[in-house]
This record gives C-alpha cells, sequence and structure tokens, in this order.
C-alpha cells in the first residue's frame, strides 16, 4: 500500500508539472473509456483525464463544438491578424554532390577477442564431448563472477551471495573461498588492485578489445591475472595450453602499449589448485 501510495503521489506531481507549463492554451486529449466505467470496476484509480475533466467542470467548464470542454479566462485581442508570415526562401542551387546515392558503407573492421586466437585452451583428456566443453564454460562463467564480487563483502555474507551469482553450482563457494583466502593470493584480491579491466591495443595492424580478470598497478611493474578452473592443470608454464598462452601475449602486448615504461607481467590463476603461475 505504501509503495501504490508513493506512486500514485508521484503521478499527481507530474500532472502538476505538466499542466503548469501551459503559457496561453493547454488542451488535454485522450482515447478510451472513462476509467470508472473501464472494465465496470468503480474501484480503479481514475485517468488523468478524468483528473482533469472533473476539474474543468467544477471551475464551470462548458460544453464546446465537437463534445469538447471549454474553459476560457479574460478577454482574447480580437480583430488581429494571427496568420503566419512566410519568410521569403531564398533559391539555392544545390551542390553536385547531394544528388548523388551515398555509397554503401564498409564493413566495420573485426575486433581481435584474446580468448578466441586460436589454439587449445585445455590440456587432453579435460573435456571430450561438446556437452562437457559447455559445462565447463557455465562452471567458469560461475567461478568467475564469485571471484569477482565475493572480495568485497564479508566472508558471512558469502553463502548467500553465491546462491544468488551460482546458483546452479553451489559446489564453487569452497573452491571460490579456498582461493580468495589464500595468504601467497593476497595481492590478486587486494582492495586496491583493478578487476574486469577493459583493454584495448592495436596488434599487428588489428585492434584488439578484451578484459582482464585483476590488473595489479605499481610504479614499477604492472600484472595481468586470468582466472581458470581448468579441471587438468598443467605442472609448468610450458605444458601450458597454446591457446592460454596466446591470450596472456595480448594482454602483454596491448599492457606494453600503454605502460611503456613499466615491467608487464601476466600470470594464470588455477582456481582448483589455487595456483598462480607466471607466463610471461
Amino acid at each position: 500500500r505504501e509503495r501504490a501510495a508513493r506512486a500514485q503521489a508521484e503521478s499527481m506531481r507530474l500532472l502538476y508539472v505538466a499542466l503548469t507549463r501551459a503559457q496561453s492554451w493547454l488542451i488535454v486529449a485522450a482515447a478510451g473509456n472513462l476509467a470508472s466505467q473501464r472494465d465496470g470496476k468503480s474501484a480503479r484509480e481514475p485517468a488523468w483525464y478524468d483528473l482533469i475533466r472533473a476539474g474543468a467542470e467544477r471551475i464551470g467548464a462548458t460544453p464546446g463544438p465537437g463534445g469538447t470542454l471549454v474553459f476560457a479566462h479574460g478577454a482574447w485581442p480580437t480583430g488581429v491578424d494571427t496568420s503566419p508570415i512566410a519568410a521569403p526562401v531564398p533559391e539555392t542551387a544545390l551542390p553536385e554532390w547531394a544528388g548523388r546515392a551515398a555509397p554503401a558503407a564498409g564493413k566495420a573492421a573485426k575486433m581481435l577477442n584474446p580468448s578466441a586466437l586460436g589454439g587449445a585452451k585445455a590440456l587432453f583428456g579435460e573435456t571430450e564431448s561438446e556437452a562437457d566443453q559447455q559445462a565447463a564454460m557455465a562452471r567458469g562463467t560461475d567461478l568467475h563472477l564469485l571471484l569477482e564480487h565475493l572480495p568485497e563483502a564479508p566472508e558471512a555474507d558469502w553463502p548467500i551471495m553465491a546462491q544468488v551469482l551460482a546458483p546452479q553450482a553451489p559446489d564453487l563457494l569452497e573452491e571460490a573461498r579456498r582461493v580468495i583466502l589464500a595468504p601467497h593470493l593476497a595481492e590478486v584480491f587486494a582492495p586496491d588492485t583493478l578487476k574486469e579491466v577493459p583493454v584495448t591495443a592495436e596488434i599487428d595492424g588489428q585492434r584488439m578489445v578484451g578484459a582482464i580478470d585483476r590488473l595489479i598497478i605499481t610504479p614499477e611493474r604492472v600484472l595481468a591475472v586470468d582466472f581458470k578452473s581448468n579441471q587438468v592443470v598443467p605442472r609448468s608454464p610450458e605444458e601450458t595450453p597454446e591457446g592460454l598462452l596466446r591470450q596472456m601475449r595480448a594482454y602483454a602486448e596491448a599492457l606494453r602499449q600503454i605502460y611503456p615504461d613499466r615491467k608487464i607481467e601476466t600470470a594464470l590463476l588455477w582456481t582448483k589448485t589455487a595456483e598462480l603461475m607466471r607466463v610471461t
């Protein structure tokens, strides 16, 4: 009821603003039945038109032509020519190009996606079927959401947040908790660390657009961290799937253009083992 009352009060404020903007003429028009007659429900809130009509009748409005209701105040001047004066329009010769059809718009240049530069993204045997791959991608998306938002909230709120952010994967909370609370990963989840950072740069003559999961910036270095939820974790950077290495190289190249005076580093954070693996 309180919400409905607030909505009705706001509606009346808007009506007041609309009515008081008129300087000389106020014309109100509507279509359909009166609110009191609509669907036979007399308890419905009156429409603006109904309110204005009732108010006009109360102050003495009289029937006008065409079924209108008219109320006038004061005397209008008579014998004054109010027809618009047409200003002379100079003849202007259009340039030749104005008569030509516009050329066909060219296709927008394709953007490079760091996550789609080719190469495997998982070690052999991790995902066998397309269904397995889709499930792994969905799991990774949910885990990314937890790692993005949980560090900003008190730990006591994490269970309810996990139910909202990843309702289909209740088991992910413990994995996210283990990663966020790992002492050796404190720098990654520090309050001053940037998260989900949009980045763009030109690489080999083509525009690259991506987003870095975590970006740590100091006066001396820049570290880009990407979360990976692979179930089979490589033992070394050399064993890391080529598709992931290409992604991190693209981030590194973009960051070198943005921070040419700093050391650029990239790392993969394997969530299954809570391991931060430097790859560049």
